[in-house]
């Protein structure tokens, strides 16, 4: 019999596949934000004034390539550079008042499309999942991984 973790692990890799898939097609038509651009964006709300290098530890990329990424989101007018006022070398990132409308707007839809596919369970076994999440998350928060 095939060892209980691993069967979750392929399981929560084929639930995120699918996952995935349906948060694509929902979205198809829609060009305005990428998963990544929107996991950037909450990062830069959730750390006003975060730096271009912890933006690229972040993402797991090259300081070169996160600058790029950067630069798009700049153009789009989501995020600004703001240099520190006590290390001119520093820049640090805001959101735009453009952004954060964008990106509030995107985790409403993405959040929609989540309600019709964990409507597929029944009542308990939301509350089921609800109870493991809060479980998985007590025990990350207390372990660096």
């Amino acid at each position: 019999m095939e060892h209980s973790a691993d069967h979750l692990i392929d399981l929560t890799f084929e639930v995120t596949r699918h996952m995935r898939k349906v948060m694509s097609s929902a979205g198809k038509d829609d060009k305005t934000m990428n998963w990544l651009q929107m996991h950037a964006l909450s990062l830069i709300s959730e750390h006003e004034g975060i730096t271009m290098k912890e933006v690229a530890a972040f993402m797991k990329v090259s300081a070169p390539s996160a600058t790029s990424f950067v630069n798009r989101l700049v153009k789009m007018k989501w995020i600004e550079r703001l240099t520190d006022a006590s290390n001119r070398k520093l820049v640090r990132l805001k959101m735009t008042p453009a952004g954060k409308q964008m990106l509030t707007e995107k985790i409403a839809q993405k959040k929609q499309i989540m309600r019709g596919i964990i409507s597929l369970l029944s009542a308990e076994d939301q509350a089921q999942m609800i109870r493991i999440y809060r479980n998985l998350l007590t025990s990350l928060s207390r372990k660096d991984l």
